[in-house]
């Protein structure tokens, strides 16, 4: 029974999806692109592949088009569903685009990695709202620029009060970006819903992070696939 397979190529991971044809997700992650590519001759259904990211992607899509037909989505796939909800769709990423057709409805979309970016859907139109620094990129770029002060963990515990630098730069890493991007999402429903929206979805590799720091009222639920939903929904 054949298995359609979905490969998200990020910068330094591809994370690839085997639909089956029950509609059950299965993720795997792959750093290495000769391990990626003996797993991917396993596979005799389609091919989908979202390059996300710049580093792998070219490498990827070639030895995978040398071996055989793949569907690349690009940018240019999704003129009509931006519309002109952006002024600059050439810098869109293509991962903002999968993460709201993936949603199924209103709500906005949470995505946590290297950055974290917040955008929803209203009426069925997208609608963009922020792109700001991940967990690990905060930590490591206050640690980068003062040097004195320590690298957090994202395993670290935030509490108030702090009585240590550590704690008061685990507070700020961790609560902060927590806050922010919740703080951001809130302004951003209530512009568009009036209130709460009718989902936050949180993805990426610290979802369930931002998922334990959530303070606020809106239910949020995580869902590791939701560019991938984004991906059947195009394709």
């Amino acid at each position: 029974m054949t298995q359609t397979t979905l490969l998200e190529i990020g910068n330094s991971t591809i994370k690839v999806a085997h639909i089956a044809p029950g509609g059950d997700i299965a993720i795997e992650r792959y750093s290495n692109l000769e391990a990626l590519l003996r797993r991917c001759e396993l596979s005799d259904g389609p091919i989908i592949c979202a390059p996300v990211g710049d580093a792998l992607s070219t490498p990827t899509i070639e030895r995978l088009e040398a071996a055989r037909e793949i569907r690349v989505l690009r940018r240019e796939e999704f003129a009509g569903f931006i519309g002109d909800s952006y002024d600059t769709p050439g810098t869109l990423g293509l991962d903002r685009i999968l993460n709201l057709l993936g949603m199924g409805g209103d709500g906005v979309a949470i995505s946590c990695g290297t950055a974290i970016t917040i955008d929803a859907v209203a009426g069925g139109r997208p609608v963009w709202g922020a792109i700001m620094p991940g967990f690990r990129t905060a930590a490591e770029g206050l640690h980068a620029r003062v040097p004195v002060l320590p690298l957090v963990g994202l395993d670290a515990r935030p509490g108030l009060p702090a009585r240590t630098s550590l704690a008061s730069v685990t507070n700020g890493v961790l609560l902060g970006t927590a806050l922010g991007a919740e703080g951001v999402a809130r302004l951003l429903a209530r512009d568009l819903f009036g209130g709460a929206p009718p989902r936050v979805i949180l993805t990426g590799g610290d979802a369930a992070l931002l998922k334990g720091l959530w303070g606020g009222e809106e239910a949020a639920e995580v869902d590791e696939a939701l560019l991938f939903r984004g991906m059947i929904a195009a394709a």
